[in-house]
């Protein structure tokens, strides 16, 4: 398996999770593990998995990207029956690393915005083709984390190989953009005492926690390389914990966020 994801697509009140696997295939399975569906959605392996709402009205969906380089990087909207909605081609042979979809400006029309491994942000209308993006901002080297952040104008916060954690809006004009000396490999929002911040992972196993307006509020070190990062309120105080889990032997660090 090479991602997965859980979400009631199609509305019944039971999530569904979702798997992209070595075989080319998206799997659906039901909440008890009943294989409903299994699709190609596009040739290449589906390595990156997100859920949203790309239309706007109403109808969440699947979005897959493709993880080969060979088959150009493909992103795909797949339904809750797994048919295929849309197609984001091209993207100059380059994989796929994350997808975020969300209306940034209020208009009532959201933007796909897709990182690739050529260092890559491709802003899509959702019905956008190839080649033909909304816009393109280039990293140098590869986007491997996206998120959307709540402010108003909302922002799409971007992490890349390079070390920058950067904020553009809706026309892909940057707000605000920091360097953190290593790989931002991981992003997630955190609620701390009312605040929500920005949790931004690094390769070395450093944890950042920014300010939506850009501004480093605490660094904490995991202790070893970032495998995988989320975030959980553990002790049911109503802010969230980063947990960090790292290549050091049976290590799994929870960070406060305040």
């Amino acid at each position: 398996m090479r991602a997965l994801v859980a979400d009631d697509l199609d509305g019944d009140g039971t999530p569904e999770v979702y798997a992209g696997a070595g075989d080319m295939n998206v799997h659906a399975l039901s909440a008890t593990g009943e294989l409903l569906w299994g699709i190609q959605g596009e040739p290449g392996v589906p390595s990156t998995l997100r859920t949203g709402e790309p239309f706007g009205d109403g109808r969440r969906l699947l979005m897959a990207g493709s993880g080969l380089t060979s088959y150009g990087g493909r992103s795909w909207l797949l339904d809750a029956q797994g048919q295929l909605v849309h197609l984001y081609g091209g993207l100059k042979s380059a994989a796929v690393q994350d997808i975020a979809a969300a209306d940034l400006d209020g208009d009532g029309t959201p933007t796909v915005f897709v990182g690739t491994a050529r260092g890559d942000l491709y802003a899509w209308a959702p019905d956008g083709k190839w080649p033909n993006p909304r816009w393109v901002r280039n990293f140098t080297r590869p986007v491997r984390a996206l998120a959307v952040l709540p402010t108003q104008p909302g922002l799409i916060a971007v992490g890349a190989d390079s070390g920058s954690l950067s904020a553009f809006d809706e026309a892909g004009e940057m707000a605000w953009t920091l360097s953190l000396g290593s790989a931002v490999t991981h992003t997630a929002l955190v609620r701390r005492g009312g605040d929500t911040l920005l949790a931004a992972g690094c390769r070395t196993g450093e944890v950042f926690l920014v300010t939506l307006d850009g501004a480093v509020r605490a660094r904490v070190d995991a202790g070893g390389a970032l495998q995988e990062m989320a975030v959980a309120d553990l002790d049911g105080d109503g802010g969230d914990e980063i947990l960090a889990a790292t290549d050091a032997p049976r290590r799994l660090t929870a960070v406060p966020s305040r």
